[in-house]
């Protein structure tokens, strides 16, 4: 019963067997943010808005997303973002979320066909790992399908502002265009040093 915002955050590796992040009769926005490795839901929205921008869901082990508004009146938006899993599907749900674009899934559970949706597209993310910054994060890898994609004038966060900023606190874009997910590719830590 809360309203809350997850700016440039992580949750991974927790170990509850229902959800990493948990919403009821509230609303939660995820911008920037990765939700991977997690033994539950990524994220559970119970009769509760959700949106979530430019944010990173990896193999979170009952499924990414699951959604759930019983009486039809909530609002669920995803753009900007990457969703891969490995079994289950990225997203179980009430009805089809309403996508804002630009979002790369690994299949096609979730029902996203705005501009520059890609379904049954893999993410090419590499492993959760240290990739600047204070938290872990899933660098695309290259030749990955979200690496500048989104023209800068669609790179948009919440209240409309630009987003100027990844996940690390790196620049958004870097280029022409932003990439989809938590962080933009950078050539420095693409050279795999630790």
């Amino acid at each position: 019963y809360c309203d809350f915002i997850m700016d440039s955050t992580q949750v991974t590796n927790n170990y509850d067997a229902f959800n990493a992040i948990f919403i009821e009769e509230g609303s939660g926005m995820f911008i920037n943010s990765t939700i991977s490795s997690n033994t539950g839901t990524g994220l559970y929205a119970k009769d509760s808005d959700a949106s979530i921008r430019f944010s990173t869901f990896y193999n979170n082990a009952e499924g990414n997303l699951s959604l759930y508004s019983f009486d039809g009146s909530n609002l669920f938006e995803i753009g900007f973002s990457a969703f891969r899993r490995v079994a289950n599907g990225n997203c179980v749900s009430s009805g089809v979320p309403i996508s804002l674009g630009y979002n790369v899934l690994n299949d096609d559970s979730c029902g996203l066909m705005n501009i520059g949706d890609m379904e049954d597209t893999d993410p090419m993310l590499e492993p959760l790992h240290q990739n600047g910054g204070n938290m872990l994060s899933h660098m695309p890898s290259v030749g990955s399908p979200l690496v500048d994609q989104i023209p800068v004038g669609d790179c948009i966060g919440f209240l409309a502002n630009p987003m100027t900023i990844d996940q690390r606190g790196d620049l958004r874009p870097i280029g022409d265009h932003c990439d989809i997910g938590a962080i933009e590719r950078d050539l420095i830590f693409a050279s795999g040093f630790d």
